[in-house]
């Protein structure tokens, strides 16, 4: 009765890529491209990725007016234990005119100046995460 091997590799960092390469050996120690072995060429390879872990969105997310033809969205960032620093984060908002605006901004800024407004106009959902 044979007893499936398993080997387990801990400590690999979220989203990391990788990729195991099997060699086996007869049980007089020949690879099994040796004449003398009666083994077959296992798998070339097998491959995977381990479990992302996404940041946590930004939070205490509010936006003032700061001119009348212009508003400014400030955030604070949250706390990550992910491993991996938050170095961009994604805003989305609808304009006055009903268009969507979409950007990817820096993490290390503190907030996001949206302009050319006029006076009482407001923009909706606005959304932000890392």
């Amino acid at each position: 009765v044979r007893t499936p091997f398993m080997h387990r590799v801990d400590d690999l960092p979220p989203g990391c890529r990788v990729r195991f390469f099997l060699w086996a050996k007869n049980g007089q120690g020949k690879d099994w491209c040796d004449p003398l072995s009666l083994g077959f060429r296992s798998a070339g390879f097998i491959e995977g990725r381990t479990e992302s872990l996404l940041p946590p969105p930004p939070i205490n997310l509010r936006a003032h007016a700061i001119l009348s033809t212009a508003i400014i969205i400030q955030w604070d960032l949250p706390v990550n234990n992910t491993g991996h620093p938050i170095e961009s984060l994604e805003i989305s908002f609808e304009k006055p005119n009903g268009n969507q605006s979409h950007l990817t901004i820096d993490a290390k800024l503190e907030g996001y100046q949206v302009g050319g407004l006029t006076a009482g106009q407001t923009i909706r959902d606005i959304s932000i995460r890392s």
